[in-house]
């Protein structure tokens, strides 16, 4: 889980990341003497989606398009920039899944919050809900 918050410490990113360490313990729960059919245990579709997700999300923002969305989010005031967030995400969300918003707006608002040093950012992530 450390990795996953720190993707930069392996050069995989978080979807790699997820990849590896989950067959790395699907492996050693076979290798630990009570082998499980594990894979048939688990619903592929909504991990494929996932994994698509974090994939489009990680290679858009190396593109900086993330930067672009968050110039058009940012605003002096707090209020300004909730409008604006609610605004991004109801188009968004007409155009994409609503996990595919969620999973693009959260880490821009998370980092414009951090830029302008908001006590609360929870009414932000609501907007982005």
């Amino acid at each position: 889980w450390l990795l996953l918050m720190w993707p930069e410490r392996l050069p995989l990113g978080r979807p790699g990341i997820a990849v590896v360490f989950a067959s790395i313990v699907c492996g050693m729960r076979g290798m630990a003497g009570s082998p499980v059919q594990v894979f048939s245990k688990i619903d592929p579709d909504p991990i494929a989606l996932l994994f698509g997700l974090m994939l489009v999300n990680n290679y858009l923002r190396d593109t900086g398009l993330w930067k672009q969305l968050a110039r058009v989010i940012d605003d002096e005031a707090p209020v300004r920039m909730i409008v604006k967030t609610c605004l991004v995400s109801a188009l968004m969300s007409a155009l994409f899944l609503n996990d595919t918003t969620c999973m693009v707006l959260t880490p821009c608002v998370l980092e414009l919050c951090a830029e302008r040093r908001a006590r609360k950012v929870l009414p932000f992530l609501l907007a982005v809900s």
